[in-house]
């Protein structure tokens, strides 16, 4: 240990290495990190004007679009920094920051999803007390409750492993900085969770309800947006689609997932162990 460098800083490898990909990756992350804010920041507005949704509903999916903002605000602005630049490394601090952000944001997400669940249970199953049991206190106590859950849960193990000592290798084999090295079946799901899952979710969640398309036709300015929104989206995702398949279809080539795959689908249960 007397001998022992400290690690400064730290190399993110990204998706992929075909430099003819680059342009590829960059301008569908761009579109779709565009869009994620879009939606999610449309869904703020729209649920803080309308007054039909102020409701325990809209205040939870508010609250969700919010964490949604911050949680790729906290990957693919650094992403397309290094897509960009070509200069893939990150300082010691920025990448604890990073991946303290990612795990903590990650663990409230699931928090608040139980608590809209909750928030649905009652609404079904008791409607006649619902406004009572969710109130306007209980609801900020529950979102206040997933954010602290949230950080009490990773605070702790994010300050244990600042402490420990770094002495290389400093090479991370993922696109931002998270615990332990990513394989390319992890990057692929990473690629899924903290992309496409948050674009897709202002529309899942909140767009399509009758309530706020409602307040849209009302609004016709809100409308067009939401129209050209949907056929903008549309194209993000096909962009995405066709990235992610030939971002695939290179770690397949270079380490044999596909093989795997073919494994598992014959009965190889040996392919499981990757998975677990």
């Amino acid at each position: 240990m007397g001998n022992c460098t400290t690690i400064t800083e730290f190399v993110l490898l990204g998706l992929s290495d075909a430099c003819e990909l680059q342009m590829l990756i960059f301008l569908g992350l761009l579109l779709t990190y565009l869009f994620t804010l879009l939606g999610n920041l449309l869904i703020v507005v729209i649920t803080l004007m309308d007054r039909r949704l102020h409701t325990p509903m809209y205040y939870f999916l508010r609250n969700f679009a919010i964490l949604e903002i911050w949680f790729t605000s906290v990957i693919f602005p650094k992403m397309l920094t290094n897509i960009l630049t070509g200069y893939k490394t990150i300082s010691r601090a920025g990448c604890f920051l990073q991946n303290f952000l990612y795990f903590f944001l990650g663990t409230t997400e699931f928090f608040l999803l139980a608590v809209m669940s909750f928030d649905r249970y009652v609404a079904i199953c008791n409607p006649l007390r619902y406004a009572t049991i969710m109130s306007k206190r209980i609801c900020v106590q529950l979102v206040l409750c997933s954010w602290l859950a949230g950080f009490l849960l990773i605070i702790i193990p994010s300050f244990i492993i600042i402490q420990q000592p770094f002495c290389g290798p400093n090479i991370i084999n993922h696109f931002f900085c998270k615990g332990g090295q990513g394989e390319d079946k992890s990057k692929i799901v990473a690629l899924l969770n903290t992309i496409v899952t948050p674009m897709l979710n202002p529309f899942i969640y909140t767009l399509r309800n009758k309530q706020v398309k409602q307040v849209f036709r009302e609004q016709p300015q809100l409308a067009t947006l939401l129209l050209s929104m949907n056929s903008s989206v549309q194209q993000a995702t096909s962009t995405v689609a066709v990235t992610t398949a030939m971002v695939t279809c290179c770690f397949c080539s270079s380490h044999g997932i596909a093989v795997a795959m073919v494994d598992y689908l014959c009965g190889n249960s040996g392919f499981s162990v990757l998975f677990t």
